[in-house]
């Protein structure tokens, strides 16, 4: 059995404004804005399925690779490396968030290193194996390997901001990676 949603004005009114934020908003031809099932499951439901990971900078990061955006527990360095010594692979990830990602449904991806942001968006998919326990790829094509978790995404490592990829390649700073899914 559902709970039942209390839906006084105020509530409403603070739905419409999160709902018309994250563009969940749908404009019907009796000029209503009608929230959509997703957006309801948002505000009242659990909210997002989220994943965080930490890792950490290096001075030797190239940031260079267009496709693709990878963190890993070891030290080894590539061209789409931004994080080392992080806690998770693809295969530590929660089963909940696992089984999400194989329904093609769209990850919000946040970098963040001493405050300084970047954001970036890519699609889960049913050919994802996540079976590495080393690392986690992002990838901006559809190229599926163990390691990644997302596909299709608007940004490999050389698209970052500037200003994030300089803290990148500061020594030893936390690199904090936030995925997540509506």
């Amino acid at each position: 059995m559902e709970a039942e949603i209390n839906l006084t004005p105020e509530r409403i009114k603070e739905a419409f404004k999160v709902l018309k934020s994250k563009g969940m908003l749908y404009f019907s031809e009796s000029g209503l804005y009608v929230p959509e099932t997703t957006g309801w499951k948002l505000l009242f439901g659990k909210g997002p399925i989220r994943e965080e990971i930490n890792a950490f900078t290096s001075e030797k990061f190239r940031l260079k690779d267009e496709k693709c955006i990878r963190v890993t527990k070891d030290e080894k360095i590539d061209d789409a490396t931004l994080g080392i010594k992080a806690d998770k692979g693809a295969k530590d990830l929660s089963t909940e968030f696992k089984n999400e990602l194989k329904k093609g449904k769209m990850v919000s991806v946040i970098i963040e290193v001493d405050g300084i942001k970047d954001t970036l968006l890519a699609f889960g998919s049913a050919e994802l194996r996540l079976k590495d326990e080393r690392s986690i790829s992002i990838r901006s094509d559809d190229k599926v390997e163990d390691s990644t978790v997302a596909i299709l995404s608007n940004k490999g490592v050389k698209d970052l901001k500037d200003e994030l990829k300089k803290k990148l390649k500061e020594k030893e700073r936390r690199v904090k990676i936030i995925l997540e899914i509506y």
